[in-house]
């Protein structure tokens, strides 16, 4: 039986080393026999088949590589984004000279702190891929015809990493009160440096939890691929006033039919700005009570639960007692001789007692 096992064995390493048969072994008889195939014409039509697969992709990969070029290092010193800036988005040669300084200043911070993707950081890849993106909101349109962020008062930007889109924003709308809202403190400081040297007094930081800003209200509330949709709106449901909307930029991925169905805009960044049309990124619009919607059916809930009188693990301030004093207390002076607490107190001498006191 064993000679028989190791024939088989041999006989197969020998055939997959050919690669023209394989074995069938007749098990009543144990007696093994090869089956020749022509199987080398199929296995190259195969192997043509997945190299032509395979060159396709790498094709289109390359296509997409290079359509995509432009938007992912536009120079914000180059005429063409001054183009954007001045005549696409209508904005002030002021305007345009602020969003270039904060493509450096990113680029600065980057290099101590992680603010955003330190994959070939540059003011290029900043511009392109952050501050343009941020920026092709102003021509998001409401029902009036009037841009959202023009009548907003109040705006927050919850999860605002690298002050994205929330600074870009703010150099925008300058009339306009922004709070940066992140977890990270060290990426706050950042965004509040940015701000000071841009001159934005319209910027706030909050280092904290959306959750936790429990009496505030806002007009806009916004966010950048922070989360899923439903936890976004479960996290943020709370700081929208009754008339107030959701501005949500996210790339790719799949929404949840019952957000699709509530979305007031569903915008592609190309339709606002042209040149990013390869682009897959796009803006969500949601008015308060969609954002409520979702975030009920979705049935997730903030990340902590706040409430107003919540306090943290540390134990209340309770009122001191104050403790019972014993006597009078006055100041005393060093040449007093110490009081004892108890009277006729004798130190017992150590030298043998005199025999004449124990009488003879």
């Amino acid at each position: 039986m064993i000679e028989k096992l190791l024939y088989i064995l041999l006989l197969s390493v020998l055939q997959i080393q050919q690669g023209n048969a394989f074995i069938s072994i007749d098990v009543h008889n144990w007696s093994p026999s090869i089956q020749q195939h022509d199987i080398n014409k199929e296995h190259g039509r195969r192997c043509r088949h997945h190299l032509s697969k395979q060159s396709l992709k790498s094709e289109q990969a390359s296509d997409s590589i290079d359509s995509r070029e432009h938007l992912l290092s536009l120079d914000p010193d180059s005429k063409e984004a001054q183009q954007i800036v001045l005549d696409d988005l209508q904005q002030s040669e002021e305007t345009l000279s602020k969003l270039r300084k904060l493509s450096y200043l990113v680029t600065e911070w980057n290099n101590r702190i992680n603010l955003v993707s330190r994959q070939d950081c540059s003011t290029s890849t900043v511009f392109g891929r952050h501050v343009l993106p941020s920026a092709a909101v102003t021509q998001l349109k409401g029902d009036d015809g009037e841009p959202f962020l023009r009548r907003a008062k109040r705006v927050v930007d919850v999860g605002t990493g690298g002050g994205f889109p929330g600074l870009p924003l703010a150099i925008l709308y300058p009339e306009t009160s922004f709070l940066l809202l992140d977890s990270v403190g060290k990426k706050l400081t950042a965004c509040a440096d940015m701000a000071e040297r841009l001159g934005l007094r319209n910027v706030k930081t909050h280092h904290g939890r959306s959750e936790e800003l429990i009496d505030s209200k806002f007009d806009i509330v916004t966010g950048r691929s922070v989360t899923s949709v439903p936890q976004f709106c479960a996290w943020v449901q709370h700081l929208l006033t009754d008339d107030g909307h959701l501005l949500y930029w996210i790339g790719g991925g799949d929404i949840p039919p019952n957000a699709l169905e509530v979305v007031q805009q569903d915008v592609p960044l190309s339709e606002l700005v042209p040149v990013l049309q390869s682009s897959d990124k796009r803006i969500l619009v949601f008015p308060a009570t969609a954002v409520r919607k979702i975030a009920k059916e979705s049935g997730l809930l903030p990340t902590r639960k706040v409430t107003k009188n919540s306090t943290s693990n540390k134990t209340k301030n309770k009122p001191q007692r104050t403790p019972k004093t014993k006597g009078e207390w006055r100041k005393k002076s060093s040449d007093e001789p110490k009081q004892r607490s108890y009277e006729s107190f004798k130190r017992y001498s150590s030298s043998p007692r005199n025999s004449s006191s124990n009488g003879d």
